[in-house]
């Protein structure tokens, strides 16, 4: 039958066909889209990598001031570095506005060269790991000076990583102990991505929460037994009943009330911890801009491209 056809009767009718002014505005309207995207990409990329520039040019730390990976460098990486950075920084070269960044850069190495010192160190930039591995967050330096701050509550996250993947700055997986995401850093990223992963939280875990109440809530998370990721899981999805969970929420509330009885924070350690580096990074920031930009280029290059 289709044999006998005309190749006519084969062809669809033509109110489908676009005409040629049809197709050439969608070419118009398609060519305008893409445009716009990759102009928009532009614009988002430019003001990422700008925005990174702009808070990476200065290291806040011995481990940035030494050109170091943050926990991860061993001794000969460390001693290296050190001899590079003086040799860069001496005032010899530069002169006299070097001499305060070069006892930093001497206090750096022996703080991290040193295990005690290094682990102590470790602990104040918000990485030293309690009975459960859990890690307290750091402050930004540019993080906001007001608002509120950020917190995971573990016993409730999945390991989706879409926290991480979103906000990496902020956001980070502790593989190593407990295996949820934590705020690993408060305002690493910006706000609106921030507020992305928050949004896009399938199991609502993360919070913001007032500034003063986040050391008893890290303590009370460090203190709650968790349940295993996959029983979360299956608990919140309804396909199973699984045992009451500990909320770091209603520990938080006694760890409070108790430092209010007492007349003390509960957490005099970490408080200590925090002062003493906001000193350092202070210290770091007053000597780098003391030497010319081209020293700092030279000295941290990786830090200001």
């Amino acid at each position: 039958v289709l044999a006998g056809l005309r190749p006519q009767a084969l062809q669809p009718p033509s109110s489908w066909a676009p005409s040629s002014r049809q197709r050439a505005s969608a070419l118009v309207a398609t060519a305008a889209a893409l445009t716009l995207g990759r102009r928009a990409f532009k614009r988002t990329t430019h003001r990422r990598r700008a925005w990174h520039i702009h808070r990476l040019a200065t290291p806040v730390d011995y481990y940035g001031l030494l050109g170091l990976s943050k926990f991860e460098s061993d001794r000969n990486e460390i001693k290296a570095a050190h001899r590079r950075v003086v040799r860069l920084l001496h005032p010899d070269v530069l002169g006299g506005d070097s001499a305060e960044l070069l006892r930093l850069v001497t206090e750096a190495y022996a703080t991290l060269s040193d295990d005690a010192a290094r682990a102590q160190y470790d602990a104040t930039l918000g990485c030293g790991s309690g009975n459960h591995g859990f890690f307290r967050s750091k402050w930004h330096p540019e993080a906001p000076e007001t608002g509120k701050a950020l917190f995971i509550d573990q016993s409730q996250c999945v390991s989706c990583l879409t926290c991480t993947d979103m906000a990496g700055d902020t956001f980070k997986m502790d593989y190593d102990g407990r295996g949820r995401a934590h705020v690993y850093q408060q305002y690493g990223d910006w706000e609106e991505d921030i507020q992305g992963a928050v949004d896009s939280c399938p199991t609502d875990c993360i919070h913001f929460v007032e500034r003063d109440d986040l050391p008893f809530l890290e303590e009370a998370m460090e203190n709650c037994e968790l349940l295993d990721v996959n029983v979360v899981a299956r608990v919140r999805s309804g396909n199973m009943a699984g045992p009451p969970q500990q909320s770091p929420f209603n520990e938080y509330q006694r760890l409070k009330a108790k430092a209010q009885r007492t007349g003390s924070l509960g957490t005099g350690a970490t408080s200590a911890s925090a002062t003493s580096h906001d000193h350092i990074s202070e210290a770091i920031r007053s000597a780098v801009s003391a030497i010319p930009e081209e020293a700092r280029e030279r000295a941290w290059p990786e830090e200001s491209a």
